[in-house]
């Protein structure tokens, strides 16, 4: 039997009260921003842990500090068990506000798991965000 249009869940988002049944799909996707260097000391493995399984979908990068021009800095996304989901470099002197799209093979991560993001780059220099797209699996 359908449920009654008062029976349905309601939360606040924006101050607007809103039917969840609603918006439930939009509330399951959302963009995790990551701060990543390739700056020396800073190149790293970096492991993002997740509380709720996702699914990792897209992932785009926009340089905030500019890259050295003297060669390029690549960054890969791994899976947990250390399976290659996608890789991209970032040309020698990429400027400033740059932005690039990375090709993934979609993965799940399950909860309490990670994925991993490594950045390198043989003469050291510069910053990016890394915007990783995640679809919550399941509800919880």
């Amino acid at each position: 039997m359908a449920q009654g249009l008062n029976d349905l869940p309601l939360s606040v988002l924006g101050g607007v009260q809103v039917q969840t049944d609603d918006v439930a799909a939009d509330l399951k996707v959302h963009d995790r921003v990551l701060e990543l260097s390739f700056e020396s000391g800073e190149q790293a493995s970096y492991k993002q842990y997740l509380t709720q399984a996702a699914r990792i979908t897209a992932l785009k990068v926009h340089v905030t500090k500019a890259l050295s021009g003297t060669d390029a800095g690549t960054l890969d996304l791994y899976d947990a068990a250390g399976n290659l989901k996608g890789t991209m470099t970032l040309a020698a002197g990429l400027a400033l506000n740059s932005e690039q799209t990375m090709t993934v093979t979609a993965f799940t991560v399950a909860a309490g798991s990670f994925y991993r993001l490594n950045t390198a780059k043989t003469t050291a220099g510069g910053k990016i965000k890394a915007i990783v797209t995640e679809t919550r699996v399941g509800n919880g």
